[in-house]
């Protein structure tokens, strides 16, 4: 059986039927992308959203975040996202809430101090140099083995 010849045109009109294919369907695609609505926003940009509309003090939008980043279940509703997400990085959050600690009640305070101190795990590495520490723990389910 005589073997078919591949030539370099072929190719090249395979590859452009398939970049042409491509192309469509994701223009099909965008083209039929929902509109976001709230229920679908992050719960950061729903507690940003209120902050700016005059809804929410400023203390209470910097302890909003910050259960957004550590308990996102205990949010109030209107914070709850149904697409929740994942949240990068909560360091912006916790630096923000760090600097400003005076605008939250003493209660919100107490709660936010709860997630920020050290973790109560009985055992600790001091990096050499003295700068990190990191916290572990021999006991399941946190065990490090």
């Amino acid at each position: 059986m005589p073997r078919a010849k591949v030539t370099y045109s072929v190719i090249k009109q395979g590859l452009a039927a398939i970049g042409i294919a491509i192309l469509l369907t994701s223009f099909g695609f965008a083209a039929q992308a929902p509109i976001k609505s709230d229920a679908r926003k992050s719960s950061i940009s729903l507690i940003e959203k209120a902050y700016q509309a005059g809804e929410i003090s400023m203390g209470d939008r910097l302890f909003n975040n910050i259960l957004a980043v550590f308990a996102p279940d205990s949010l109030p509703g209107e914070f709850q996202s149904e697409s929740p997400g994942v949240i990068r990085s909560g360091t912006p959050y916790i630096f923000e809430a760090v600097r400003n600690w005076d605008l939250m009640t003493p209660d919100q305070q107490s709660v936010v101090s709860d997630f920020l101190g050290r973790p109560p795990l009985d055992s600790v590495y001091t990096s050499p140099g003295g700068y990190f520490k990191i916290h572990y723990t021999f006991a399941w389910p946190d065990s490090v083995i």
